[in-house]
């Protein structure tokens, strides 16, 4: 509604497209690091019109090892420009990257208060694989309320759903990337 032009670089994408829309001298490209840096080297994209510069989420950012991209791209920015970077934490990796990108940074902290805090029992139960089934069964029923499972990979997601639906009186519903938005 805006009018704005805005361009998005990942992996997985197709570069011609990409490269395509970055040609439109987009308002906003939102990018990961490494994408942002195959379009420098191909020459598809110039960054020198760049006023502002966002890194979110910077300190996984570094865990994922793009301290690399992270300085080349910072080296083609104009110095003249505003820089806003967020962090969950602020390890010395991310303090040196706001020393090394940034102009007399400001840091600005939310403190959490104790009523922030939710009150949330962890409890860890150190099962074999062939247990997992009946181990979540188990904890689902006794559990009141809403209960989430995370898997570490999509594909484990619908074995799960099956798992816990073989017991009747559980209700569940599965949810992973390639399951579309409106279902």
């Amino acid at each position: 509604p805006l009018g704005l032009r805005t361009v998005v670089c990942i992996g997985g994408a197709s570069i011609p497209v990409e490269k395509e829309a970055l040609s439109s001298s987009p308002h906003i490209i939102v990018a990961t690091p490494g994408r942002l840096c195959d379009h420098l080297e191909r020459g598809n994209v110039w960054l020198d019109f760049i006023q502002c510069l966002i890194f979110d989420e910077a300190d996984r950012m570094l865990d994922m090892g793009f301290s690399g991209q992270i300085d080349k791209i910072t080296e083609v920015l104009p110095k003249q420009r505003q820089t806003l970077m967020f962090s969950a934490t602020f390890a010395p990796a991310v303090e040196k990257l706001a020393r090394n990108c940034m102009i007399d940074p400001k840091t600005v902290s939310i403190a959490k208060t104790i009523d922030s805090t939710p009150k949330i029992e962890q409890i860890l139960h150190w099962v074999d694989e062939r247990q997992k089934p009946g181990v979540c069964r188990k904890i689902v029923r006794e559990e009141t309320g809403t209960v989430i499972i995370f898997t570490n990979a999509k594909e484990r997601v619908f074995q799960v759903w099956r798992d816990l639906i073989e017991d009747k009186s559980i209700e569940a519903c599965y949810i992973h990337s390639d399951i579309p938005q409106s279902q």
